[in-house]
């Protein structure tokens, strides 16, 4: 794998020199970034997958929506259709992408899909008239400036020490954390490095706000929506297509269950041929449930088959450390 690293150094370095000269051109105006026709918060990170933002997004909807009318406005990654599409509960996960389809599940906002983050606020302005737009993923997107800026970063995997993909996990400059509003650190239990040390280590102004949130697991319920408890003496089959499945697989673990783990890559497709072979692993090792997570269970309805197994899904939350202070913050961010 070291060796695999070194290969790929050029491609990174390519990689990085073509980022930051985006960057440098968006700071210097060369390229224009311009304001939504909504006012809107951006919620994204400068790494590959896995630090949270879908339940960071839902979690921020669920607040706001109490006060403002919000709509949420998503890429779609991993969807078939192209343009913008406005979502209901009864789309189909190749229609708008699991995170999306799980947004109208979780939440009460208004939800669309476009990859144009632009226009797309421009048509969710003309077909729901929000009060606000939360964006999910779309801290790259700098033709769009957005209002509220909220970049997450892993405690687990700090950037000061990554690099530019393909050898790394980075996707973005480092130097974009100083030009956002406030830094999320997700996964805060794992966090290694002293907090007070954190402002230095990210490069960040003394001025940015640094939160901390933890990941939480909710009640498991039946796919079909009854609620159930896991039995923690049972065997259970594992199947997840997220970037970092292991908090999760710890989880169930402490809860005392057998884990037999299949573990695909973020956003995989499912398929009729995957249900026969969880058919056949489960009745092999006499597994009466498959598990998976509510993102995951987006990709798995109407799959040929899927409605013989039992199919619990375990939904993964988050708990943001002084959420009050944060809020507080975006109400001023938006309407200063």
């Amino acid at each position: 794998m070291q060796i695999l690293r070194y290969i790929l150094l050029p491609i990174s370095w390519l990689y990085a020199l073509t980022v930051r000269m985006r960057n440098i051109a968006y700071n210097l105006d060369w390229f224009k970034s311009e304001k939504g026709a909504v006012k809107n918060i951006i919620i994204g990170n400068i790494t590959v997958g896995g630090t949270g933002k879908t339940p960071h997004t839902i979690f921020l909807t669920q607040h706001l929506e109490k006060i403002y009318k919000v709509a949420i406005l998503s890429r779609g990654y991993g969807r078939k259709s192209t343009g913008y599409v406005e979502l209901n509960q009864s789309a189909h996960w190749s229609t708008s992408g699991d995170e999306p389809l799980l947004y109208t599940f979780r939440t009460k906002a208004s939800v669309a899909v476009c990859e144009d983050r632009l226009e797309g606020l421009k048509k969710l302005k003309s077909s729901q008239n929000p009060d606000l737009v939360i964006l999910d993923d779309a801290l790259q997107h700098r033709r769009l400036k957005g209002d509220v800026n909220i970049a997450l970063v892993r405690a687990d995997k700090l950037p000061d020490n990554d690099f530019y993909l393909p050898t790394g996990t980075l996707r973005d400059s480092k130097t974009r954390l100083k030009q956002v509003d406030a830094v999320i650190i997700t996964h805060a239990d794992r966090l290694i490095a002293g907090r007070e040390s954190l402002t230095t280590s990210l490069g960040l102004t003394s001025e940015t706000p640094i939160f901390y949130s933890l990941i939480r697991y909710g009640t498991p319920y039946l796919l079909s929506d009854s609620p159930v408890a896991i039995d923690i003496n049972e065997n259970i089959l594992l199947v997840t297509g997220i970037a970092h499945p292991k908090p999760l697989v710890e989880h169930l673990e402490r809860l005392g269950c057998k884990v037999l783990h299949r573990a695909y890559r973020d956003h995989a497709p499912f398929s009729e041929k995957d249900v026969v072979e969880w058919k056949g692993t489960m009745l092999e090792a006499g597994i009466k449930m498959l598990v998976t997570t509510e993102k995951d269970a987006m990709r798995l309805k109407g799959l040929p088959g899927i409605e013989s197994i039992q199919i619990v899904v375990v939904p993964i939350e988050i708990d943001i450390e002084q959420h009050e202070n944060l809020l507080r913050l975006i109400s001023e961010k938006l309407y200063e």
